[in-house]
């Protein structure tokens, strides 16, 4: 099971994040590209952790990024420590990228955070029982 100490930022990031926050420069969305995704369903309530994750890309190689969940929304983040995203052109998906946003919507059950919460709840299920 996942928990916060095994999400890992580099100092690169927490340092450009940090100056962003405090307006000593512009957020630019090149070092922190961020898609938005939206439930079109609901799911349960859950207080899940952010997480690193990988995923496959279409052209074959892994893209590292950061998941970061919200109520009915969740964000990745891109580590272009590790990466940069192959879909970048495509800027509506990504926040601050024009002037435009492309929210991707899909169904909570089939969402790799419907499994997560899964497996959280079983995690814990199997906790109470043994004790």
């Amino acid at each position: 099971m996942m928990d916060l100490k095994s999400f890992q930022v580099s100092e690169t990031l927490l340092e450009r994040a940090r100056q962003v926050i405090l307006g000593h420069c512009e957020f630019d969305p090149k070092i922190f590209p961020i898609k938005l995704f939206q439930y079109a369903t609901k799911g349960p309530l859950h207080n899940l952790t952010p997480m690193n994750h990988e995923m496959l890309r279409p052209d074959g190689a892994q893209e590292s990024f950061f998941r970061i969940f919200a109520n009915g929304f969740f964000f990745h983040i891109t580590d272009t420590t590790a990466s940069q995203p192959y879909d970048l052109g495509k800027a509506t998906w990504y926040l601050g990228n024009s002037d435009k946003l492309g929210v991707i919507c899909m169904d909570f059950a089939k969402s790799a955070q419907s499994e997560f919460v899964t497996s959280v709840f079983h995690h814990f299920v199997g906790e109470q029982w043994r004790q």
